[in-house]
């Protein structure tokens, strides 16, 4: 039965249907079609002020399981807070003049990923996709380090610096061995190695490897610098530190495992990998990899890692290697995960059927982050 307006429900005339768009509309459906407009229009207002204005980072920064001491704080590396050293220091390993180097760094800090996405496209390497001509790109380019020299100088990477020391020092003794895999240029060594922790360091990035031993030398600072894992000593390490790494590898539960041998009985595994992140900005990540977002069971508890701690949306996650074989483990230990985590997996999961939200807010967030850094560099000559 169709509902009618009263003025019409007793009316001689015949009914004709109208289309929706025609203006003749009842009251009732006029007050409905206003709310819901004011609702939509209340919902995306909401969004852009909270990407704008409070740039997310009370989702994506703020510790929400502990606040973390003064005494956990991580030691800003040299030289993080010297960007004309910096640049000099890139310039002397790229062999670009250091004008060119400032002019790319400005660059990158209006828009994260830029100096990236140009080599990516100069050399028409496929985004998304792994290829030889990406493999090749990660071991001669440059062009990483201005991505990761900005990177890590924004808040966001620094907030997950101190999560980290903040877990070792929770569970770990000071002078613990730490195996940081895939630091790029070296700042997380740095930090842990001035935070009293002996540490090695794993990358294959040419350049980056170079630029590398010469902020551990900066800073004074004694950090192993290995590149083969295979010549490391199983069940060696009290910790591993995997932050923004297993988004580039073709096969993440498989370099997991590898990584998780090294790692002794009840040690800890500190892991961040934005799989939903897939943007023109960060054209290396794998689409591939996407169906692991939120997945910690089959990325991570089939080589016997167990949720203990961490960030909401798992920037980083914490996890304990158990001392039981997983394939022997009973399905309670699953039920041990605690609840935020397993609430931040959910969302991180259903990105796998969109991955839109996540990447916008993500892309938001990063870039918000490093136009804040743009007034603190030199102006270019």
């Amino acid at each position: 039965m169709e509902f009618l307006p009263f003025s019409r429900r007793h009316s001689s005339t015949p009914l004709v249907k109208q289309p929706l768009w025609v203006h003749q509309r009842s009251a009732v459906e006029k007050w409905r079609l206003r709310k819901t407009f004011f609702c939509a229009r209340l919902w995306y207002r909401s969004l852009f002020s909270l990407t704008k204005k409070i740039s997310l980072e009370h989702l994506f920064c703020c510790p929400l399981v502990y606040v973390l001491p003064m005494h956990t704080i991580a030691a800003y590396p040299i030289p993080l807070d010297d960007l004309s050293l910096g640049a000099r220091l890139i310039s002397e390993i790229s062999g670009r003049s250091q004008e060119e180097v400032l002019d790319r760094l400005e660059k990158e800090h209006c828009s994260l990923g830029f100096n990236v996405l140009t080599a990516l496209k100069e050399r028409e390497v496929s985004p998304f996709v792994l290829s030889e001509k990406l493999q090749s790109f990660y071991s001669d380019t440059d062009a990483f380090l201005y991505e990761t020299f900005v990177w890590n100088r924004c808040s966001l990477k620094q907030d997950m610096r101190q999560r980290v020391l903040a877990g070792l020092r929770r569970w770990l003794p000071f002078h613990a061995k730490v195996l940081v895999f895939g630091d790029g240029m070296g700042f997380d060594c740095a930090s842990l190695a001035l935070s009293g922790y002996r540490v090695t360091y794993f990358e294959i990035g040419n350049k980056s490897i170079e630029f590398a031993r010469r902020i551990f030398s900066l800073n004074n600072v004694s950090v192993d610098v290995c590149s083969d894992l295979s010549e490391s000593p199983v069940d060696f390490f009290d910790a591993v530190v995997c932050l923004d790494v297993l988004e580039h590898v073709e096969d993440p539960p498989r370099v997991v495992g590898e990584l998780v041998k090294h790692l002794r009985s009840e040690g800890l595994f500190f892991s961040h990998a934005p799989f939903a992140y897939l943007h023109a900005s960060v054209s290396t990540h794998l689409r591939k990899n996407l169906r692991w977002s939120g997945d910690w069971k089959c990325l991570y508890g089939t080589s016997g890692l167990i949720p203990i701690d961490g960030a909401f949306f798992w920037n980083p996650i914490i996890m304990q290697k158990s001392a039981v074989d997983p394939s022997h483990r009973q399905r309670s230990i699953y039920s041990k995960t605690p609840l935020f985590l397993q609430i931040g997996g959910l969302l991180l999961s259903l990105s796998r059927l969109w991955n839109f939200p996540y990447s916008f807010l993500c892309c938001r967030l990063v870039q918000q982050q490093a136009r804040k850094l743009s007034p603190l560099s030199p102006p270019v000559s």
